[in-house]
């Protein structure tokens, strides 16, 4: 009788948004989104021409390696500006054994896109009291500055004029798809 060896070749990739943290994962649109592919060789043959990509054509993903031994693993990296609205991509990756077919896997990942809207204005001494800001009138400094919710019930943020009377706060608006 003679020996034969049979080779189980599989491959598996692991893909996390910018760590997946917080969940669920919010970015402010047009900062940096980061992926983590993690690629393992789960057969129990070498792995060579391993190639990870994503369904996204403007991320272009870095990869350490190209080749993994059996229950090998490598962490490879991709970078894209966040959009606005929910959004969804996959990281694909593909391998060939010594003897073919080439093995394949993929996985989603996802985020929403948040605009984050500025909301500031200049807190004044109205000294003639006509509810408007005239030329001269001065800005207050230290001035306490409270962000409520539409119900006008719940303080959001609270912060304190600077110098000249101004003030800012960011605000994340989810989009309204």
């Amino acid at each position: 009788t003679a020996n034969v060896t049979v080779i189980n070749p599989s491959v598996s990739i692991v893909k996390k948004t910018n760590d997946d943290f917080p969940s669920p994962v919010i970015l402010h649109q047009g900062t940096l989104a980061s992926w983590i592919y993690v690629v393992t060789n789960t057969g129990d043959t070498a792995l060579t021409s391993v190639d990870v990509t994503d369904s996204d054509i403007q991320v272009s993903v870095a990869c350490p390696f190209t080749a993994l031994a059996a229950g090998e693993s490598m962490t490879c990296f991709g970078y894209a500006p966040a959009r606005l609205g929910p959004y969804s991509n996959t990281g694909h990756v593909t391998a060939t054994p010594p003897v073919l077919p080439v093995v394949t896997a993929s996985e989603d990942s996802s985020y929403t896109g948040i605009n984050p809207t500025k909301i500031g204005n200049f807190v004044w001494l109205d000294e003639n009291g006509n509810g408007i800001q005239d030329a001269g009138e001065p800005g207050i400094a230290n001035q306490k500055v409270e962000l409520k919710d539409g119900s006008g019930a719940t303080v959001l943020a609270t912060q304190y004029t600077d110098a000249n009377g101004g003030y800012l706060f960011n605000v994340d608006l989810q989009s309204e798809g």
